[in-house]
């Protein structure tokens, strides 16, 4: 008899919102969830998902989305939204308003 080989991941975040992907593209019931405080008071969510070649494919999709969200902001500057902007980009409009 051949013995299963299968492999695990643990991924450990405080966002929310990817935790519930994760639990979602993994539907068949191979995920534990755990959550704990840390110790600047986020809460932290460790996933554990057992890997398959379709899931893989899936979290790296959304890790890669998460990545690019972090990239841009969203600021309300004297009453006005800047959002879906670069940080660098960002930092040219607000310069260039305080010349004015």
């Amino acid at each position: 008899m051949l013995k299963e080989s299968s492999a695990e991941i643990a991924i450990e975040t405080d966002d929310v919102e990817l935790v519930l992907a994760l639990q979602q593209v993994a539907a068949d019931g191979n995920t534990l969830t755990t959550k704990r405080e840390g110790l600047d008071g986020a809460t932290l969510s460790t996933v554990l998902l057992t890997l398959t070649p379709i899931l893989i494919v899936q979290i790296v999709g959304l890790l890669k989305t998460r990545e690019a969200a972090k990239r841009h902001v969203r600021v309300i500057y004297k009453g006005v939204t800047i959002q879906g902007v670069s940080e660098e980009t960002l930092k040219k409009i607000l310069e260039s308003q305080q010349l004015k």
